[in-house]
């Protein structure tokens, strides 16, 4: 290899001395051809010199500018040595400067003029541990050619671009439509630097070679190639010192122009064929095979000779169009031979219509930026995003979860569906959402986030879309209610622990109810409880509601349901990332005195009528509220009435065996109590003060029982009347908690 170093200014000062009489013709050839590169005398060197080395060595007008970069030694010279290899050729060595450094001349004759005329220099240079000898016009061609190249690149032609080029780079330029290749000529040449030569460092080796030269922004390294027995530039690479300039491959950075400007093509004219050629399997299958491309255009009118830039990485690679309005960012990834087996052999299957795989480029996504906007739309969502969006509503009006959850992102499944118990979906409140026809009215872009405005049916809503990884999935969906939007994710998430609350009461499930309940509430009600408290069995209707409102602070969340004359607010915690029940306050009107804290009630009811476990012990006077519901095998009895003042305190004695006796005037189906060996001393009725206010209140009954006995329990009564003189109380359609009589 043969390495040419830049020099300040040679002066090839190749005097002649002491070389005899018999190497005149020799000697004066050698020194005309001196003085005229001594003199940069383009005119009297080419008169020296053969068509040959003309026109590899002395071409260009600045050739002589180039001799200096040989490193040619300079100084006296003087003929050592003359070979005749034949009649016209001969080689003449001479020795030059202090050091005597040698070149070796080929001259040739001229036989029309009978003038003997240069036709090589050869010098001889050590580099790496090896000596080796390249001739000037070889070296010369390469250095002409980096010239031509610049030349061409900075304002030539079409053919003048693609001549000083290999056949294969040539084939890529070729195909870039004029106004792109002149732009990307422009962008690679850049400004030169502020010296007026060019100064190259060059190292051949056999038919290739490597040249490198400093321009205004960096370095610029030429790969060459002899073609033809003339040099071609194969590829150039610029090392700027600014990202934005640095380049590379050339090679690579015209295949990305050329399949973003074929891409870009093919997508105006809805050429599928060609998009699933110019597309990853990935992005055409799921983006562009069966989308309505006239609803997102990539090129606005007038914008072919749109400024772009291309930026390279080792996996992918950008092109952005600039336009006046918005930018257009295509993203594509090599074709490597990694990619090309992931997409099943496309290089080959296309019958090898390029050379070098590793320069073959397939676009993976297009983005537009709306200028003076924060939107970035990105076709992949914007196609895709909208028909997982109608999937999405379709299986929202038929309540599919599995469905549900594949188009919902992580954070949406983890939040929701993951925790929904089975059949749960069909209780879950999301109104306005049962017509599955999603119709999209306009899109906002935020970076990942897709949101897609229109109706669903006749309600207004939102679908909240993000990407993630390539992958577009459903984050939430707000729905416009009362003219504020209600995030569905949100409404689920606080009503799933709501319908699992009530669901597991109407079960009777104490550990389903531990599971959702928190940590207070699990500590003062569940772990005491034995069996279902009787008032907790009329929970689940005032729960049955749509969620109305949500007011947060802190860990603490507010839920109301219903409305203010039938409901409930439920105080859910976040407890380990996920939402119990602390409290509820049942609501059966707009009065204070028709509101109750549950858990308070349960814990007063636990204590009076003795459902609580039995290490607890009984008090002497204990309450037995007659409620709605009972269990079966029960009987029906009579007692008498000791007293008749109506609602007031009547009292009942009870039976000789310790049974509960009812009054006279009183019949139904009533719960028998469990035997003890207690005996009930004195049962008596009262109004709860509680609700003494509000009309036809039922009474309670308390129950005298002998200490030295066991707890006395009952089953409550599944259904039953009460004949007072005033009338019939039905508690069929009433609970303890807050009741609703009709007095008839």
């Amino acid at each position: 290899m043969v390495r040419i170093a830049a020099v300040a200014g040679v002066g090839l000062a190749l005097g002649l001395f002491g070389i005899g009489c018999t190497h005149l013709i020799e000697s004066r050839t050698v020194n005309k051809f001196a003085e005229a590169l001594d003199k940069k005398n383009v005119s009297l060197a080419k008169s020296e010199a053969t068509e040959e080395f003309n026109r590899k060595a002395l071409r260009h007008t600045r050739a002589l500018d180039d001799f200096e970069v040989l490193h040619l030694p300079a100084g006296k010279a003087s003929v050592v040595k003359v070979e005749d290899e034949s009649p016209t050729v001969k080689k003449v060595t001479v020795e030059v400067g202090k050091k005597k450094r040698k070149l070796l001349y080929k001259l040739v004759k001229n036989e029309k003029s009978d003038k003997w005329l240069v036709d090589d220099i050869y010098v001889r240079q050590r580099r790496r541990g090896a000596t080796v000898t390249e001739p000037v016009t070889k070296q010369m061609d390469l250095l002409l050619t980096v010239r031509e190249f610049l030349e061409a690149w900075d304002g030539g032609g079409r053919g003048q671009i693609l001549n000083v080029v290999t056949p294969e780079l040539g084939g890529e330029l070729r195909q870039l439509p004029g106004p792109a290749l002149k732009q990307l000529a422009r962008q690679v040449v850049g400004k030169p630097s502020a010296d007026k030569k060019l100064r190259p460092k060059a190292e051949l080796d056999g038919a290739a070679a490597i040249v490198s030269l400093p321009r205004i922004n960096g370095k610029m390294v030429l790969a060459l190639k002899m073609r033809d027995g003339k040099w071609k530039v194969a590829d150039v690479a610029v090392e700027a010192r600014r990202q934005k300039d640095h380049l590379p491959s050339l090679l690579k950075k015209t295949v990305v122009v050329r399949t973003a400007h074929n891409f870009l093509a093919a997508y105006a004219a809805g050429n599928r064929r060609e998009l699933e050629k110019l597309s990853t399997r990935k992005f055409y299958a799921e983006t562009l095979s069966s989308s309505d491309l006239a609803l997102m255009p990539l090129q606005s009118p007038g914008a072919a000779d749109a400024e772009f830039e291309v930026t390279l990485e080792k996996t992918r690679a950008n092109f952005l169009v600039k336009e006046p309005k918005r930018w257009v960012r295509i993203s594509l990834i090599p074709l490597d031979k990694k990619a090309d087996a992931a997409e099943g052999g496309r290089r080959k299957a296309e019958g090898g219509r390029r050379t070098n795989a590793a320069t073959q480029y397939l676009v993976e996504d297009v983005a537009v930026h709306k200028l003076g906007t924060k939107q970035e739309v990105r076709l992949s969502s914007f196609f895709t995003g909208r028909a997982k969006a109608t999937l999405f509503a379709a299986a929202i009006a038929r309540r599919d979860v599995p469905v549900l959850s594949k188009l919902s992102t992580g954070d949406f499944r983890r939040r929701v569906w993951d925790d929904l118990d089975p059949g749960m979906e069909r209780s879950l409140p999301m109104p306005g959402l049962a017509d599955s026809r999603l119709f999209v009215e306009w899109v906002d872009f935020h970076g990942a986030v897709t949101e897609l405005h229109g109706r669903q049916g006749t309600q207004d809503v939102t679908y909240v879309l993000r990407e993630r990884q390539g992958q577009v999935h459903v984050d939430d969906v707000r729905v416009l209610k009362y003219g504020k939007p209600t995030s569905l994710k949100g409404s689920l998430e606080l009503a799933i622990p709501l319908r699992k609350f009530a669901a597991a009461i109407q079960k009777g499930d104490i550990p389903a109810l531990q599971r959702v309940s928190s940590t207070d509430f699990n500590r003062l009600i569940w772990k005491q409880a034995r069996s279902m408290p009787p008032s907790g069995r009329f929970v689940p209707r005032y729960l049955e509601g749509a969620i109305a409102s949500v007011v947060r602070s802190g860990d603490e969340t507010i839920v109301s349901v219903g409305d203010s004359r039938h409901g409930a607010k439920v105080k859910l915690l976040d407890q380990n990332g996920r939402y119990v029940v602390d409290d509820i306050v049942l609501i059966a009107g707009p009065l204070p005195s028709q509101r109750a804290a549950l858990k308070q009630q349960l814990r007063t009811e636990m204590a009076n009528s003795l459902t609580v476990l039995p290490h607890v012990s009984p008090r002497r006077r204990k309450e037995l509220t007659v409620i709605k519901g009972t269990t079966r095998g029960t009987t029906a009895f009579q007692g008498r009435r000791d007293a008749a003042d109506g609602l007031g305190k009547p009292t009942y004695s009870s039976n000789p065996d310790g049974l509960l006796d009812l009054p006279l005037a009183a019949s139904g189906e009533v719960a028998e109590p469990r035997r003890s060996r207690s005996r009930v001393r004195q049962v008596s009725a009262r109004i709860d003060p509680r609700v003494a206010d509000l009309p036809n209140q039922r009474p309670i009954v308390d129950v005298d029982v002998d200490p030295t006995g066991d707890a006395f329990a009952a089953d409550p009564p599944r259904r039953a009347e009460r004949r007072f003189s005033r009338g019939v109380i039905r508690t069929s359609d009433t609970d303890p908690i807050l009741p609703r009589h009709q007095l008839r």
